[in-house]
Protein backbone atom coordinates (compact mmCIF):
# COMPACT_ATOMS: atom_id res chain seq x y z
CA UNK A 1 0.00 0.00 0.00
CA UNK A 2 1.40 3.24 -0.96
CA UNK A 3 2.21 5.72 1.96
CA UNK A 4 -0.42 8.41 0.60
CA UNK A 5 -3.28 5.54 0.46
CA UNK A 6 -2.11 4.54 4.10
CA UNK A 7 -2.43 7.91 5.05
CA UNK A 8 -6.31 8.39 3.64
CA UNK A 9 -7.07 5.11 4.95
CA UNK A 10 -5.57 5.85 8.67
CA UNK A 11 -7.48 9.18 7.98
CA UNK A 12 -10.64 7.10 7.65
CA UNK A 13 -10.26 4.85 10.52
CA UNK A 14 -9.00 7.72 13.18
CA UNK A 15 -12.35 9.00 12.14
CA UNK A 16 -13.76 6.07 12.77
CA UNK A 17 -11.90 5.62 16.08
CA UNK A 18 -13.02 9.45 17.02
CA UNK A 19 -16.71 8.30 15.97
CA UNK A 20 -16.75 4.90 18.39
CA UNK A 21 -15.07 7.00 21.24
CA UNK A 22 -17.69 9.63 21.48
CA UNK A 23 -20.56 7.18 20.96
CA UNK A 24 -19.34 5.14 23.36
CA UNK A 25 -18.23 7.84 26.23
CA UNK A 26 -21.27 9.51 25.66
CA UNK A 27 -23.68 6.27 26.71
CA UNK A 28 -21.16 5.76 29.46
CA UNK A 29 -20.86 9.01 30.84
CA UNK A 30 -24.08 9.09 32.81
CA UNK A 31 -23.82 6.09 33.63
CA UNK A 32 -20.66 6.27 35.25
CA UNK A 33 -21.41 9.69 37.35
CA UNK A 34 -24.77 7.84 38.52
CA UNK A 35 -22.48 5.13 39.36
CA UNK A 36 -19.58 7.67 41.17
CA UNK A 37 -21.99 10.54 42.61
CA UNK A 38 -20.73 13.96 42.17
CA UNK A 39 -17.82 14.00 44.72
CA UNK A 40 -16.17 10.83 43.21
CA UNK A 41 -16.60 11.93 39.80
CA UNK A 42 -14.70 15.25 41.02
CA UNK A 43 -12.04 13.19 42.49
CA UNK A 44 -11.69 10.85 39.40
CA UNK A 45 -11.15 13.88 37.28
CA UNK A 46 -8.59 15.53 39.13
CA UNK A 47 -6.16 12.48 40.11
CA UNK A 48 -6.43 11.98 36.55
CA UNK A 49 -5.86 15.49 35.38
CA UNK A 50 -3.17 15.59 38.05
CA UNK A 51 -1.32 12.51 37.00
CA UNK A 52 -0.74 13.59 33.51
CA UNK A 53 1.37 16.37 34.74
CA UNK A 54 4.04 13.51 34.93
CA UNK A 55 3.85 13.39 31.14
CA UNK A 56 5.70 16.14 30.89
CA UNK A 57 8.64 14.58 32.73
CA UNK A 58 9.91 13.44 29.55
CA UNK A 59 9.92 17.01 28.31
CA UNK A 60 8.85 16.40 24.18
CA UNK A 61 11.18 13.62 23.72
CA UNK A 62 8.11 11.01 22.65
CA UNK A 63 7.16 14.06 19.87
CA UNK A 64 10.93 14.42 18.63
CA UNK A 65 11.19 10.91 17.32
CA UNK A 66 9.87 11.20 13.86
CA UNK A 67 11.98 14.10 13.22
CA UNK A 68 15.23 12.08 14.24
CA UNK A 69 14.55 9.25 12.86
CA UNK A 70 13.71 10.89 9.13
CA UNK A 71 16.81 12.53 9.51
CA UNK A 72 18.38 9.59 10.53
CA UNK A 73 16.93 7.97 7.70
CA UNK A 74 18.62 10.23 4.73
CA UNK A 75 21.92 10.29 6.79
CA UNK A 76 22.79 7.06 8.17
CA UNK A 77 20.02 4.73 7.46
CA UNK A 78 22.68 1.93 9.87
CA UNK A 79 21.93 4.45 12.69
CA UNK A 80 18.47 3.65 13.12
CA UNK A 81 18.49 0.72 15.14
CA UNK A 82 21.10 2.95 17.81
CA UNK A 83 18.68 5.48 17.96
CA UNK A 84 15.45 2.88 19.04
CA UNK A 85 17.68 1.56 21.55
CA UNK A 86 18.68 5.19 23.04
CA UNK A 87 14.91 5.81 22.75
CA UNK A 88 14.33 2.99 24.81
CA UNK A 89 16.94 3.65 27.71
CA UNK A 90 16.00 7.53 27.80
CA UNK A 91 11.84 6.77 28.18
CA UNK A 92 12.18 3.78 31.10
CA UNK A 93 14.40 6.25 32.81
CA UNK A 94 11.30 8.70 32.66
CA UNK A 95 8.97 5.75 33.38
CA UNK A 96 10.85 5.18 36.95
CA UNK A 97 10.74 9.13 37.44
CA UNK A 98 7.38 9.32 36.93
CA UNK A 99 6.73 6.11 38.95
CA UNK A 100 8.55 7.66 41.93
CA UNK A 101 6.77 11.08 41.58
CA UNK A 102 3.52 9.70 41.67
CA UNK A 103 3.68 7.57 44.68
CA UNK A 104 5.07 10.79 46.44
CA UNK A 105 1.43 12.32 44.84
CA UNK A 106 -0.24 9.67 46.42
CA UNK A 107 0.95 9.81 50.14
CA UNK A 108 0.18 13.18 49.82
CA UNK A 109 -2.82 13.42 47.97
CA UNK A 110 -5.04 15.64 50.55
CA UNK A 111 -2.91 18.31 49.55
CA UNK A 112 -5.13 18.04 46.23
CA UNK A 113 -8.01 19.17 47.50
CA UNK A 114 -9.66 21.57 49.75
CA UNK A 115 -11.68 21.01 53.09
CA UNK A 116 -15.37 20.56 51.43
CA UNK A 117 -13.92 16.96 50.39
CA UNK A 118 -14.99 13.82 52.69
CA UNK A 119 -12.04 11.62 54.40
CA UNK A 120 -12.87 8.73 51.82
CA UNK A 121 -12.98 10.73 48.79
CA UNK A 122 -9.31 11.72 49.71
CA UNK A 123 -8.61 8.11 50.50
CA UNK A 124 -10.07 7.00 47.17
CA UNK A 125 -7.56 9.97 45.58
CA UNK A 126 -4.62 8.35 47.18
CA UNK A 127 -5.60 5.01 45.59
CA UNK A 128 -6.32 6.25 42.38
CA UNK A 129 -2.63 8.39 42.54
CA UNK A 130 -0.80 4.98 42.73
CA UNK A 131 -2.16 3.10 40.53
CA UNK A 132 -2.33 5.75 37.80
CA UNK A 133 1.09 6.19 38.53
CA UNK A 134 2.00 2.19 37.25
CA UNK A 135 0.02 3.08 34.53
CA UNK A 136 2.03 6.12 33.75
CA UNK A 137 5.37 4.42 34.31
CA UNK A 138 4.43 1.77 31.62
CA UNK A 139 3.36 4.31 29.20
CA UNK A 140 6.43 6.13 28.57
CA UNK A 141 8.82 2.87 27.02
CA UNK A 142 5.82 1.78 25.20
CA UNK A 143 5.40 5.13 23.59
CA UNK A 144 8.65 4.48 21.55
CA UNK A 145 7.22 1.90 19.42
CA UNK A 146 3.80 3.92 18.83
CA UNK A 147 5.99 6.63 17.69
CA UNK A 148 8.21 3.71 15.19
CA UNK A 149 5.28 2.53 13.65
CA UNK A 150 4.05 6.48 12.59
CA UNK A 151 7.41 6.74 11.71
CA UNK A 152 6.87 3.89 9.09
CA UNK A 153 3.39 5.74 8.25
CA UNK A 154 1.88 2.51 9.50
CA UNK A 155 -1.58 3.98 10.11
CA UNK A 156 -3.64 1.75 9.23
CA UNK A 157 -2.49 -0.75 12.16
CA UNK A 158 -2.26 2.14 14.42
CA UNK A 159 -5.72 3.05 14.08
CA UNK A 160 -6.73 -0.19 14.11
CA UNK A 161 -5.34 -0.60 17.88
CA UNK A 162 -6.52 3.07 19.35
CA UNK A 163 -9.58 1.22 18.46
CA UNK A 164 -9.45 -1.67 20.28
CA UNK A 165 -8.25 0.78 23.13
CA UNK A 166 -11.41 3.03 22.68
CA UNK A 167 -13.83 0.64 22.59
CA UNK A 168 -12.87 -1.74 25.26
CA UNK A 169 -11.75 0.87 27.88
CA UNK A 170 -15.24 1.64 28.72
CA UNK A 171 -16.51 -1.46 27.94
CA UNK A 172 -14.10 -2.78 30.73
CA UNK A 173 -14.86 0.10 33.10
CA UNK A 174 -18.68 -0.96 33.24
CA UNK A 175 -18.17 -4.38 34.44
CA UNK A 176 -16.13 -2.79 37.11
CA UNK A 177 -18.96 -0.37 38.25
CA UNK A 178 -22.01 -2.72 37.87
CA UNK A 179 -19.63 -4.77 40.54
CA UNK A 180 -19.08 -1.91 42.92
CA UNK A 181 -15.51 -1.15 42.18
CA UNK A 182 -16.16 2.55 41.40
CA UNK A 183 -13.30 5.11 40.05
CA UNK A 184 -10.69 2.44 41.59
CA UNK A 185 -12.49 -0.10 38.85
CA UNK A 186 -11.99 2.46 36.37
CA UNK A 187 -8.59 3.02 36.52
CA UNK A 188 -8.20 -0.76 36.50
CA UNK A 189 -9.65 -1.00 33.77
CA UNK A 190 -7.78 1.36 31.52
CA UNK A 191 -4.59 0.27 32.78
CA UNK A 192 -5.60 -3.55 31.73
CA UNK A 193 -6.41 -2.48 28.56
CA UNK A 194 -3.63 -0.36 27.58
CA UNK A 195 -1.62 -2.63 28.69
CA UNK A 196 -3.23 -5.19 26.04
CA UNK A 197 -2.61 -2.45 23.11
CA UNK A 198 0.72 -1.44 24.38
CA UNK A 199 1.71 -5.50 23.78
CA UNK A 200 0.39 -5.60 20.41
CA UNK A 201 2.13 -2.79 19.53
CA UNK A 202 5.53 -3.90 20.52
CA UNK A 203 4.89 -7.43 19.16
CA UNK A 204 3.90 -5.65 16.24
CA UNK A 205 7.30 -3.36 15.69
CA UNK A 206 9.58 -6.15 16.47
CA UNK A 207 8.15 -9.16 14.02
CA UNK A 208 6.55 -7.25 11.61
CA UNK A 209 7.58 -3.54 11.05
CA UNK A 210 11.02 -4.75 11.17
CA UNK A 211 12.38 -2.68 14.57
CA UNK A 212 15.34 -3.45 15.37
CA UNK A 213 18.07 -2.02 18.82
CA UNK A 214 21.55 -2.34 19.28
CA UNK A 215 23.17 -1.82 22.30
CA UNK A 216 25.19 1.16 22.84
CA UNK A 217 26.60 4.00 25.19
CA UNK A 218 24.13 6.55 25.63
CA UNK A 219 25.74 9.16 22.21
CA UNK A 220 25.72 12.30 24.67
CA UNK A 221 25.98 14.58 21.17
CA UNK A 222 22.85 13.14 20.03
CA UNK A 223 20.42 13.70 23.41
CA UNK A 224 21.67 17.28 23.61
CA UNK A 225 20.41 17.26 19.95
CA UNK A 226 17.50 15.53 21.03
CA UNK A 227 16.80 17.45 24.28
CA UNK A 228 17.29 20.92 22.53
CA UNK A 229 15.19 20.08 19.87
CA UNK A 230 12.34 18.20 22.95
CA UNK A 231 12.89 20.89 25.15
CA UNK A 232 10.11 23.85 23.49
CA UNK A 233 7.72 20.86 22.52
CA UNK A 234 7.64 20.38 26.16
CA UNK A 235 7.00 23.38 27.16
CA UNK A 236 3.60 22.90 24.46
CA UNK A 237 2.54 19.94 26.59
CA UNK A 238 3.30 22.06 29.78
CA UNK A 239 0.91 24.78 28.52
CA UNK A 240 -1.41 22.28 27.38
CA UNK A 241 -1.57 21.08 31.15
CA UNK A 242 -2.18 24.32 31.89
CA UNK A 243 -4.86 25.37 29.99
CA UNK A 244 -7.24 22.29 30.66
CA UNK A 245 -5.96 20.36 33.38
CA UNK A 246 -4.87 23.02 36.03
CA UNK A 247 -8.60 25.05 35.74
CA UNK A 248 -9.67 21.40 37.44
CA UNK A 249 -6.84 21.33 40.34
CA UNK A 250 -7.64 24.94 40.80
CA UNK A 251 -11.54 24.58 41.47
CA UNK A 252 -10.94 21.84 43.79
CA UNK A 253 -8.68 23.70 46.40
CA UNK A 254 -11.43 27.26 45.97
CA UNK A 255 -14.41 26.28 44.95
CA UNK A 256 -16.89 22.74 45.39
CA UNK A 257 -16.72 19.33 44.03
CA UNK A 258 -19.95 20.04 42.06
CA UNK A 259 -17.64 23.05 40.19
CA UNK A 260 -15.23 20.54 39.15
CA UNK A 261 -17.56 18.06 38.01
CA UNK A 262 -19.03 20.49 35.72
CA UNK A 263 -15.97 22.17 34.55
CA UNK A 264 -14.82 18.40 33.74
CA UNK A 265 -17.51 17.31 31.96
CA UNK A 266 -17.79 20.51 29.65
CA UNK A 267 -13.34 19.47 29.50
CA UNK A 268 -14.93 15.92 28.60
CA UNK A 269 -16.66 16.86 25.49
CA UNK A 270 -14.42 19.80 24.16
CA UNK A 271 -11.74 16.65 24.04
CA UNK A 272 -14.03 15.03 21.83
CA UNK A 273 -14.18 18.50 19.68
CA UNK A 274 -9.96 18.23 20.25
CA UNK A 275 -9.78 14.67 19.34
CA UNK A 276 -11.45 15.22 15.87
CA UNK A 277 -9.15 17.99 15.25
CA UNK A 278 -6.15 16.50 16.06
CA UNK A 279 -7.12 13.15 13.94
CA UNK A 280 -5.99 14.72 10.25
CA UNK A 281 -2.97 16.89 10.58
CA UNK A 282 -1.23 14.39 12.56
CA UNK A 283 -1.47 12.12 9.98
CA UNK A 284 1.14 14.71 7.71
CA UNK A 285 3.72 14.78 10.00
CA UNK A 286 5.74 12.20 8.69
CA UNK A 287 5.59 13.78 5.01
CA UNK A 288 6.03 16.79 6.47
CA UNK A 289 9.33 15.54 7.95
CA UNK A 290 10.22 14.12 4.35
CA UNK A 291 9.85 17.45 2.67
CA UNK A 292 11.42 19.70 5.02
CA UNK A 293 14.42 17.04 4.96
CA UNK A 294 14.59 16.40 1.47
CA UNK A 295 17.82 17.15 -0.95
CA UNK A 296 15.72 17.84 -4.20
CA UNK A 297 14.16 20.90 -3.07
CA UNK A 298 14.73 24.51 -2.61
CA UNK A 299 13.63 25.97 -0.43
CA UNK A 300 11.05 28.17 -2.01
CA UNK A 301 9.89 24.84 -3.17
CA UNK A 302 9.75 23.27 0.10
CA UNK A 303 7.99 26.29 1.86
CA UNK A 304 5.50 25.92 -1.62
CA UNK A 305 4.60 22.17 -1.05
CA UNK A 306 4.14 22.97 2.86
CA UNK A 307 1.82 26.08 2.42
CA UNK A 308 0.04 23.59 -0.10
CA UNK A 309 -0.41 20.97 2.48
CA UNK A 310 -1.13 23.55 5.42
CA UNK A 311 -3.71 25.15 3.23
CA UNK A 312 -5.55 22.25 2.13
CA UNK A 313 -5.98 20.47 5.52
CA UNK A 314 -6.96 24.20 7.49
CA UNK A 315 -10.08 24.16 4.79
CA UNK A 316 -11.18 20.91 5.54
CA UNK A 317 -10.59 21.22 9.22
CA UNK A 318 -12.35 24.05 9.15
CA UNK A 319 -15.70 22.72 7.23
CA UNK A 320 -15.65 20.00 9.65
CA UNK A 321 -15.34 21.49 12.96
CA UNK A 322 -17.00 24.21 12.15
CA UNK A 323 -20.41 21.86 11.41
CA UNK A 324 -19.63 20.20 15.40
CA UNK A 325 -19.19 23.84 16.75
CA UNK A 326 -22.15 25.39 15.16
CA UNK A 327 -24.03 22.02 15.91
CA UNK A 328 -23.44 21.99 19.73
CA UNK A 329 -24.19 25.93 19.81
CA UNK A 330 -27.54 25.27 18.51
CA UNK A 331 -28.13 22.10 19.96
CA UNK A 332 -25.90 21.82 22.96
CA UNK A 333 -27.21 22.76 26.03
CA UNK A 334 -30.66 20.93 25.01
CA UNK A 335 -28.07 17.69 24.70
CA UNK A 336 -26.29 18.32 28.01
CA UNK A 337 -30.00 18.43 29.84
CA UNK A 338 -31.21 15.18 28.29
CA UNK A 339 -27.52 13.79 28.55
CA UNK A 340 -26.61 14.08 32.01
CA UNK A 341 -29.41 16.49 33.54
CA UNK A 342 -29.93 19.65 34.39
CA UNK A 343 -27.93 20.29 37.46
CA UNK A 344 -25.11 20.43 34.40
CA UNK A 345 -26.98 22.88 32.86
CA UNK A 346 -23.43 25.58 33.24
CA UNK A 347 -20.87 22.64 31.50
CA UNK A 348 -22.58 24.34 28.35
CA UNK A 349 -21.04 27.49 28.84
CA UNK A 350 -17.44 26.16 29.81
CA UNK A 351 -18.02 23.88 26.38
CA UNK A 352 -18.59 26.90 24.29
CA UNK A 353 -16.02 29.16 26.12
CA UNK A 354 -13.31 26.50 25.31
CA UNK A 355 -14.80 25.30 21.80
CA UNK A 356 -14.99 28.29 20.33
CA UNK A 357 -11.92 29.49 20.54
CA UNK A 358 -9.84 26.54 20.18
CA UNK A 359 -11.63 26.41 16.63
CA UNK A 360 -8.38 28.65 14.96
CA UNK A 361 -5.55 26.57 16.91
CA UNK A 362 -7.18 23.19 15.37
CA UNK A 363 -7.32 24.10 11.16
CA UNK A 364 -3.65 25.48 11.71
CA UNK A 365 -2.66 22.75 13.62
CA UNK A 366 -0.16 21.45 10.28
CA UNK A 367 1.74 24.82 11.53
CA UNK A 368 2.97 22.85 14.59
CA UNK A 369 4.11 19.89 12.65
CA UNK A 370 5.96 22.16 9.79
CA UNK A 371 7.63 24.82 12.63
CA UNK A 372 8.56 21.43 14.55
CA UNK A 373 10.57 20.19 11.24
CA UNK A 374 11.80 23.41 10.78
CA UNK A 375 12.86 23.74 14.12
CA UNK A 376 11.45 27.02 14.72
CA UNK A 377 8.83 26.16 17.40
CA UNK A 378 10.60 28.04 19.89
CA UNK A 379 9.06 30.91 19.89
CA UNK A 380 5.50 29.27 20.19
CA UNK A 381 6.35 27.20 23.07
CA UNK A 382 7.49 30.18 24.54
CA UNK A 383 4.56 32.52 23.64
CA UNK A 384 1.48 30.15 24.55
CA UNK A 385 3.87 29.66 28.02
CA UNK A 386 3.38 32.71 28.70
CA UNK A 387 -0.28 33.16 28.37
CA UNK A 388 -1.20 29.45 29.91
CA UNK A 389 0.70 30.79 33.15
CA UNK A 390 -1.49 33.91 33.11
CA UNK A 391 -4.23 31.51 32.03
CA UNK A 392 -3.55 29.64 35.58
CA UNK A 393 -3.41 33.42 37.43
CA UNK A 394 -6.60 35.02 35.73
CA UNK A 395 -8.97 31.62 36.11
CA UNK A 396 -7.99 31.22 40.19
CA UNK A 397 -9.55 34.74 40.71
CA UNK A 398 -12.43 34.00 38.38
CA UNK A 399 -12.94 30.71 39.82
CA UNK A 400 -13.63 32.15 42.97
CA UNK A 401 -16.07 34.13 41.95
CA UNK A 402 -17.92 32.35 38.68
CA UNK A 403 -16.92 28.94 39.88
CA UNK A 404 -16.20 26.34 36.75
CA UNK A 405 -17.45 29.20 34.00
CA UNK A 406 -14.58 31.37 35.65
CA UNK A 407 -12.09 29.26 34.72
CA UNK A 408 -13.10 28.44 31.46
CA UNK A 409 -13.39 32.03 30.94
CA UNK A 410 -10.08 32.44 31.73
CA UNK A 411 -8.62 30.28 28.92
CA UNK A 412 -10.93 31.68 26.57
CA UNK A 413 -8.91 34.89 27.11
CA UNK A 414 -5.66 33.55 26.81
CA UNK A 415 -6.17 31.18 23.97
CA UNK A 416 -7.40 34.42 21.65
CA UNK A 417 -4.24 36.35 23.04
CA UNK A 418 -1.58 33.66 21.92
CA UNK A 419 -3.35 32.71 18.92
CA UNK A 420 -3.06 36.45 17.72
CA UNK A 421 0.29 36.75 18.20
CA UNK A 422 1.58 33.59 16.36
CA UNK A 423 -0.32 34.43 13.69
CA UNK A 424 2.20 36.69 13.06
CA UNK A 425 4.96 34.22 13.61
CA UNK A 426 3.92 31.92 11.24
CA UNK A 427 3.97 34.58 8.52
CA UNK A 428 7.14 36.35 9.38
CA UNK A 429 8.93 33.05 10.55
CA UNK A 430 7.83 30.03 9.69
CA UNK A 431 7.10 31.63 6.07
CA UNK A 432 3.63 30.23 6.06
CA UNK A 433 1.24 32.81 3.99
CA UNK A 434 -1.37 33.31 6.44
CA UNK A 435 -2.93 36.15 4.41
CA UNK A 436 -3.81 33.07 1.50
CA UNK A 437 -4.47 30.87 4.48
CA UNK A 438 -7.42 32.95 5.51
CA UNK A 439 -8.86 34.25 2.19
CA UNK A 440 -9.26 30.33 1.53
CA UNK A 441 -11.19 30.52 4.76
CA UNK A 442 -13.46 33.19 3.89
CA UNK A 443 -14.05 31.65 0.53
CA UNK A 444 -15.84 29.16 2.48
CA UNK A 445 -18.32 31.42 4.13
CA UNK A 446 -21.00 31.71 1.28
CA UNK A 447 -22.08 28.01 2.19
CA UNK A 448 -22.16 28.82 5.69
CA UNK A 449 -24.94 31.03 5.80
CA UNK A 450 -27.86 29.07 4.60
CA UNK A 451 -27.50 26.43 7.56
CA UNK A 452 -26.57 29.36 10.23
CA UNK A 453 -29.60 30.91 9.15
CA UNK A 454 -31.68 27.60 10.14
CA UNK A 455 -29.72 26.81 12.88
CA UNK A 456 -30.78 30.01 14.35
CA UNK A 457 -34.44 29.89 13.34
CA UNK A 458 -34.74 26.46 15.07
CA UNK A 459 -33.07 27.63 18.52
CA UNK A 460 -35.94 30.51 18.29
CA UNK A 461 -38.85 29.01 17.63
CA UNK A 462 -38.72 25.37 17.87
CA UNK A 463 -39.55 23.40 21.17
CA UNK A 464 -37.22 20.29 21.73
CA UNK A 465 -39.15 17.22 23.26
CA UNK A 466 -37.10 14.87 23.95
CA UNK A 467 -34.54 12.34 22.25
CA UNK A 468 -36.43 11.63 18.69
CA UNK A 469 -36.19 15.50 18.55
CA UNK A 470 -32.87 16.08 19.17
CA UNK A 471 -31.93 13.50 16.73
CA UNK A 472 -34.03 14.46 13.87
CA UNK A 473 -32.79 18.28 14.01
CA UNK A 474 -29.05 17.72 14.43
CA UNK A 475 -29.84 15.25 11.52
CA UNK A 476 -31.47 17.69 9.32
CA UNK A 477 -28.99 20.20 10.59
CA UNK A 478 -26.45 18.00 9.38
CA UNK A 479 -28.09 17.26 5.81
CA UNK A 480 -28.78 21.06 5.38
CA UNK A 481 -25.29 22.06 6.37
CA UNK A 482 -23.29 18.99 4.13
CA UNK A 483 -24.99 19.98 1.16
CA UNK A 484 -24.91 24.03 1.66
CA UNK A 485 -21.09 23.49 1.97
CA UNK A 486 -20.95 21.06 -1.17
CA UNK A 487 -22.45 23.99 -3.17
CA UNK A 488 -21.04 26.72 -2.11
CA UNK A 489 -17.94 26.30 -0.75
CA UNK A 490 -16.28 23.18 -1.67
CA UNK A 491 -13.46 23.79 -4.09
CA UNK A 492 -12.70 21.27 -7.32
CA UNK A 493 -9.90 19.39 -5.37
CA UNK A 494 -12.48 18.84 -2.73
CA UNK A 495 -15.00 17.85 -4.83
CA UNK A 496 -12.57 15.42 -6.06
CA UNK A 497 -11.60 14.18 -2.92
CA UNK A 498 -15.14 13.35 -1.57
CA UNK A 499 -16.11 11.99 -5.35
CA UNK A 500 -12.68 9.57 -4.44
CA UNK A 501 -13.88 7.89 -1.66
CA UNK A 502 -17.72 6.92 -3.04
CA UNK A 503 -16.14 6.20 -6.86
CA UNK A 504 -13.85 2.91 -6.62
CA UNK A 505 -11.04 3.44 -9.01
CA UNK A 506 -11.43 0.92 -11.99
CA UNK A 507 -8.23 -0.45 -13.54
CA UNK A 508 -7.75 -0.07 -17.03
CA UNK A 509 -9.75 -1.35 -19.66
CA UNK A 510 -8.04 -2.66 -23.24
CA UNK A 511 -4.90 -2.28 -22.54
CA UNK A 512 -5.18 1.40 -22.15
Amino acid sequence: MTDSLNRKVGAALQFVQVLFYVVISLLYTPFMLKSLGTEEYSVYSVCTSTISYLSLLSMGFGSSYIRFYSKMKVENPEGISKLNFQYIMIFSFFGTLSLIVGLIMSQYSQLFFNETYSKEGIETARTLFFILAFNMAISFPASVFTSYISSQQKFIFLKLVNILRSVCSPLVSVLFLINGFGSIGIVISMICVSFMADIISVVYCVFWAGMKFQRSHLDKRLIREIAAFSFFIGINQIVNQLNFSSDKLVLSKVSTATQVSIYSLGSTINTYFEQIGNSIPSIFDTKINKIVSSDSLDEMQKNEELNSIFIKVGRIQFLLLGLIASGFVFFGQFFISLWVGSDYKDSFVVVCLIMLPMLIPLIQNTAVYIQRAKYLHKFRSVVYLSTAIMNVVISIFLAIYFGAIGSALGTTITIVLSNIIINFYYEKKVKLNIPQFWLEILKTLPGLLIPLTCGSLLLLFYKFNGWADFFGMIFAYSFIYCVSIYALSLNKYERNLIKSVFTPKRGNQNGK
